[in-house]
């Protein structure tokens, strides 16, 4: 049964984008040793489907902090076939994905979504809380190298505008998407070598393909997933009432020669198969560490003499 996020009972909802349930389950007790660990079916292949089938209301108590731009408090954002207008949807929303982004990885780190965090928590005592991580979605953190998406050359570019042209732009998309169900991402991806389309696939996953291969690809998407926990893990430690950390979809990392997620990838089991973790913050570490200034202030207005 399909998992909506608003049927639930949560104070912070912690969402890990394209985080694999199978991945998840092999590593969260390495960071969590309290929880209850379930397996859920998101109602969606991608972040716009997922927001837009989850809220469809207003609700006035919750603070979206987004690393995703299809989730901000700009504008809607309407794409194959899904349409999403997060500011009529939520209190407010922190556009970390535009302020926050670290140009470098192309990406938003979660040290910075944790230092967002942080601060907010503290202003904002009676909202509830959506905090969107982008990991471990690529670009792939420990693939630093990868970061930036290659220049095409003057003759790729030339390839990729007579392709893109009105007339043909739908009929590309036609052909790479039945080449995709049929044959699968890499073959796609050797055209693209070929031919330089646009807007085939996310070039990160691509740019790691190529690199490091399918099971260096995968090693990194792990890598990313422990990152990220790790982050999670500090924030866990000090927010105090009823925690869930999930996803919005999983990611295909070459099942069926399949990789990425959304569409046209057909709706495949990992893809909808993702984490439910809920976990009873207590807030506890934060509170010891207050004691702790507390009694070294003591000790060193002693020292002084002041008391």
């Amino acid at each position: 049964m399909e998992k909506y996020v608003m049927e639930e009972d949560w104070d912070f909802l912690i969402i890990l984008d394209a985080c694999r349930y199978d991945y998840f389950n092999d590593v969260y007790k390495n960071y969590f040793e309290e929880g209850k660990m379930e397996k859920a079916i998101s109602p969606a292949i991608w972040t716009l489907e997922w927001a837009e089938k989850n809220f469809r209301d207003y609700y006035g108590n919750i603070i979206y902090i987004s690393t995703a731009p299809s989730i901000n408090s700009k504008k809607k954002v309407s794409q194959r076939g899904c349409s999403f207008d997060a500011k009529k949807h939520f209190w407010k929303i922190l556009d970390v994905w535009d302020w926050g982004w670290d140009d470098e990885m192309c990406t938003v780190r979660p040290e910075k979504v944790n230092e967002v965090v942080m601060k907010e928590i503290k202003k904002e005592v009676n909202k509830k809380f959506i905090i969107h991580y982008m990991q471990p979605h690529a670009p792939y953190l420990s693939l630093k190298n990868l970061s930036q998406p290659k220049k095409k050359t003057n003759s790729g570019k030339r390839v990729s505008k007579i392709y893109n042209l009105p007339g043909l732009y739908k009929a590309k998309n036609f052909l790479l998407g039945y080449i995709m169900k049929n044959f699968g991402t890499e073959a796609v991806w050797h055209l693209n070598k070929i031919f330089h389309f646009r807007e085939v696939l996310p070039a990160h996953m691509e740019m790691a393909w190529r690199v490091v291969g399918k099971e260096g690809l995968r090693k990194a998407y792990k890598e990313n997933l422990n990152i990220v926990l790790d982050n999670v893990k500090k924030l866990v430690d000090i927010l105090e009432g009823k925690i869930v950390i999930t996803s919005d979809h999983g990611e295909l990392l070459g099942e069926e020669g399949l990789y990425g997620h959304g569409p046209p990838l057909p709706r495949h089991k990992k893809l909808i198969e993702i984490p439910w973790l809920t976990i009873e913050g207590k807030g506890k570490k934060e509170q010891d560490n207050e004691e702790e200034k507390i009694r070294q202030r003591v000790q060193r207005l002693k020292r002084i003499g002041k008391i």
